[in-house]
Formats: C-alpha cells, structure tokens, sequence
C-alpha cells in the first residue's frame, strides 16, 4: 500500500519505500532498519510521520518518509559484488535522497541501520539536519572508542567491561 522504487546504485539494486507528504514544509526523513528486518518495521509509523494532523499531530511535524532497503537485505535485491558495508552504503543512500531532490534530510538508523546512519553524518553532514542512531551502548562505547578521560572511575569501569563484553559477545560483527 505504501510506493516503492527499485533504483540501480554502483551496479547493485537498491528497493525503496518513498511516501511524500501533503505538507508543504515537511522535512525528508530516512529510516534505516536494522539485522534481520526491512521496511515493514516502519510501516506503522508512514501515516503518523507524513500526515500528523490526521494523527492527532501538527502540521509542522510532517516528513517525507524515505525507507531504503540495505543490499543484501529483505526487498534489495542480493550483493551483486563484494564491497558492501555501511560506508558504501550510506553513499549510496545519500545519492538516492540526492535524486529525489532533497538536499537536507533527518535520519534515524538502529543496529545496522546505526552504522550507515553514523556514515552518512560523516560523509554527508553537510546534508543531514538531524540524526538520530539507536544502537545498543556496547556499539558506541567500543566501536567508536570515545575518549575515557573526562570519565569517573566508575564509568571508566563500565566502559573497560562494555569493551570486554563486546569482544566476547559480538564476534560474529567481526
């Protein structure tokens, strides 16, 4: 019931959810899934984003609600190459909302959807109003290895045992 595009990026296919609003100055919106899911975990939430007044809400809260599909996920079609990862893929993402002529746009990305959702700040900040990434702490804490300094002794603690605990349970992202 939602429109839905396929479009060709870096010679991979890439299917995406694409629902305008009504609303004048509604702001463009990516939603980036997480592992295992697609789309549909958004489906809920497309009428409430891009019409709030017939959900109770304001106007001025409308977006244009952009939902790709990660290669190799769900409704994209399989890698057709090697190379994948988060970075390519927030290029790609970027280029899409670039062909839909939006220049500026929020983005909200959980699990996997983080990481392209943190690339796309990094490569595209300049064009990206709003993030926000929803991702478990042991991600951010140990990923991206925030400085310790400024930290208690006990949050000093708690980030040394975040680190471990990823080592241990989070192999299989290695």
């Amino acid at each position: 019931s939602f429109p839905q595009f396929t479009t060709t990026v870096d010679g991979q296919t890439i299917h995406f959810v694409h629902v305008r609003s009504a609303e004048p100055g509604a702001m463009p919106l990516v939603l980036l899934h997480g592992y295992p899911s697609s789309f549909v975990e958004f489906t809920r939430m497309i009428g409430p984003l891009v019409d709030p007044v017939a959900h109770g809400g304001r106007a001025e809260d409308a977006f244009h609600v952009v939902i790709p599909s990660i290669p190799g996920f769900g409704f994209s079609t399989p890698l057709g190459a090697a190379g994948w990862d988060v970075e390519r893929t927030a290029r790609a993402f970027d280029g899409i909302m670039a062909a839909l002529g939006y220049d500026r746009y929020g983005i909200e990305g959980g699990d996997v959807g983080a990481g392209v959702a943190e690339q796309l700040c990094i490569h595209a900040g300049d064009r990206v109003a709003a993030a926000l990434i929803v991702t478990d702490p042991g991600a951010i804490a140990t990923e991206y290895n925030p400085p310790t300094d400024p930290l208690t002794a006990d949050e000093q603690a708690r980030h040394q045992a975040l680190k471990a605990a990823r080592v241990e349970d989070f192999g299989y992202l290695a």
